[in-house]
C-alpha cells in the first residue's frame, strides 16, 4: 500500500535493496535515478553481444542473510568462481594473494631477505606509533620496502593524493587484519579466519554483476514500486526536524515539487548537504565541501589477440602507466561474450578527479591511451583493437583524507537529527562499502521505515565488531 510518500534516491544496489525490502513487506516506494539506466556502478552494459561490468565486482559476504538473498534471486545463475589475480610491477607479474615461492623467484632471495628484515625493523619502530595515515598503517604491517614497491604507487594512482594524506581508516576497512605475517601465513595455511582481501573464491552472476540488481529491481517493480529514470534530486525542504518536500528535475529541465513523508538518499553525501533547505550552518557546509570523491573511467575494449592469463583482473602498479586495473571479462563468465567469438573483451580502469585533465579528455583520446598502454603491458599477444567505448562514473569512490573522521563526525551528527531522512550505500554514507554492506544499509533503512523508528544504526554496517547480523526476514 502507498499510504506514505516514500522516496528512495539512487537506483544502485543500496537503493534497489531498500525498495525491494519495502515492497516485500507490502510498502511501496518511488525509486528515483538520475541516470538513464539503473544499478549504478554495478550495471552490466551489453555491446555487440559482449557484456561489460564497470569495475570488478566479487560477491562475497560474512552475512548469511545477504548470501541467502543473492542465492534466492539468481539460483543456478549464481556461479562459484576461483579468484585469479596478479600485480604487474617492475615488468613482472606477481600472484595475488601472494605465494612465497612466486615472490622469492621474482624478487630474488636477497631482496626477499631484505623485505623480511625491513618488516621486523618497522614492526618494532612503529609498534607504539599512532597510525594516522595509510602510509603509517602499511609500513607498520609490511615495512617500508614493500610499502614503496607494492602499495604507495597503486594507492596514490587510485586516490590522487599522497598516501600520507589518506586516513588509516581506509586500510582498516579494506584490508583489516592483513600484514606481511598474515599474508605469509595465508600462503601456507588455508581454512577459517581468512582475511577478506585474500579471499580466493567468490560468487558471480552468470550474465554479469548487473544481472543481480536487475533481478532485484524486477521483483520490486512487480510488486508496485515505481522507478523514475533521468530525474535528479535538486532540493530537500525541511521544517524543524523533518523532511517535508523534495524537488526533482528531469532531463528536459522540468521541475516537480512533491511532498515527502520519508526520504532515503544514496546520492553523494556532500551533495545532500548542498541541497538541504534551509541550508545547514557554514561549519557543516565547509565539512561537506572537504569530502572528496574519486571518479572512474572504464575503457571497454574488444580486441583480437591471444592471452594465457586466467585473471579476472590485474593490478597495474607500474607508476609510468596511468591505467590502474585491467579486467579480462572472459575469465569471469563464459556467458559474457558470444559463443565461438575470435575476440577478447576487457576493461581498462583509470582513476581521476572530475577536474583532472584525464576526465576531460575526449573518448577518442582515452581510447588511444588505453590502446598504447595495453600494447606495452603485454597481456595480449598480437594485439589488435577491434572496437571500444568509454564509460565515465563520477563519484565512484569516497576518498578518506586525514580530515575524514573529523568532518564525518560533524556531518553524521547533523544529518541524524532529521527524523525521516536516512542515508545509505557507498556514496550516500561516504564510506567504502562492499556490495553486501550497501545492500544491508538499504534493507535496514527499509526496516526502520517499516518499524516507524530507527532501530537499526546503519553506521554500524561495515564495522567488524557490529555487523547487525541479528536481522532476519
Amino acid at each position: 500500500m502507498r499510504e506514505k510518500n516514500i522516496f528512495i534516491i539512487g537506483a544502485g544496489p543500496a537503493g534497489i535493496a531498500c525498495a525491494y525490502e519495502l515492497a516485500k513487506n507490502n510498502i511501496l516506494s518511488y525509486l528515483i535515478e538520475k541516470e538513464d539506466l539503473p544499478c549504478g556502478i554495478c550495471k552490466t552494459i551489453e555491446y555487440k553481444g559482449f557484456r561489460f561490468d564497470i569495475g570488478p565486482h566479487r560477491f562475497f559476504t560474512k552475512s548469511k542473510f545477504v548470501e541467502d538473498l543473492w542465492k534466492s534471486l539468481l539460483k543456478e545463475d549464481f556461479l562459484l568462481k576461483k579468484r585469479c589475480t596478479h600485480i604487474f610491477f617492475n615488468k613482472k607479474f606477481f600472484l595475488y594473494p601472494i605465494k612465497i615461492s612466486d615472490v622469492l623467484i621474482k624478487l630474488g632471495i636477497l631482496e626477499s631477505i631484505l623485505v623480511i628484515l625491513d618488516y621486523l625493523v618497522s614492526d618494532i619502530s612503529y609498534k607504539f606509533k599512532k597510525e594516522e595515515s595509510f602510509e603509517d598503517w602499511v609500513i607498520k604491517n609490511f615495512g617500508k620496502r614493500l610499502y614503496k614497491a607494492f602499495f604507495k604507487t597503486y594507492t596514490e594512482k587510485i586516490w590522487g593524493i599522497s598516501s600520507s594524506e589518506i586516513s588509516s581508516d581506509w586500510a582498516a576497512q579494506r584490508i583489516k587484519g592483513l600484514s606481511l605475517f598474515s599474508a605469509v601465513k595465508n600462503a601456507f595455511f588455508k581454512g577459517k579466519g581468512r582475511i577478506k582481501t585474500l579471499i580466493d573464491k567468490f560468487y558471480y552472476p552468470k550474465y554479469g554483476v548487473g544481472q543481480m540488481y536487475v533481478k532485484m529491481l524486477e521483483e520490486a517493480l512487480s510488486k508496485g514500486v515505481q522507478l523514475f529514470l533521468n530525474n535528479e534530486l535538486v532540493e530537500v525542504g525541511r521544517e524543524k526536524k523533518k523532511v517535508k518536500y523534495i524537488i526533482l528535475k528531469d532531463k528536459k529541465g522540468e521541475i516537480k515539487r512533491i511532498n515527502a513523508d520519508y526520504l532515503v538518499s544514496s546520492i553523494p553525501f556532500s551533495i545532500l548537504f548542498k541541497i538541504l533547505r534551509p541550508s545547514p550552518p557554514p561549519l557543516i557546509l565547509n565539512s561537506a565541501k572537504r569530502l572528496k570523491y574519486r571518479s572512474l573511467i572504464e575503457v571497454c575494449l574488444i580486441v583480437e589477440g591471444e592471452t594465457e592469463f586466467k585473471d579476472q583482473w590485474i593490478y597495474i602498479h607500474e607508476p609510468h602507466f596511468k591505467v590502474g586495473r585491467i579486467q579480462l571479462y572472459k575469465n569471469w563468465s563464459k556467458y559474457l561474450f558470444p559463443k565461438e567469438t575470435p575476440f577478447i573483451h576487457l576493461g581498462m580502469e583509470y582513476f581521476c578527479f572530475k577536474e583532472d585533465e584525464m576526465w576531460n579528455k575526449t573518448d577518442s583520446e582515452i581510447l588511444r591511451l588505453a590502446n598504447s598502454e595495453l600494447s606495452k603491458i603485454g597481456i595480449i599477444r598480437r594485439l589488435k583493437i577491434i572496437d571500444g567505448f568509454v564509460v565515465r562514473v563520477p563519484y565512484a569512490y569516497p576518498v578518506y583524507t586525514k580530515y575524514y573522521k573529523r568532518d564525518m563526525k560533524l556531518l553524521r551528527e547533523y544529518i541524524e537529527k532529521i527524523e525521516n531522512l536516512q542515508v545509505i550505500g557507498r556514496c550516500g554514507m561516504h564510506r567504502y562499502n562492499n556490495m553486501d554492506h550497501s545492500i544491508l544499509t538499504g534493507i535496514y533503512a527499509a526496516q526502520n521505515i517499516i518499524l516507524g523508528k530507527k532501530k537499526y544504526d546503519l553506521w554500524k554496517v561495515n564495522v567488524e565488531k557490529e555487523y547487525l547480523e541479528e536481522y532476519s526476514s
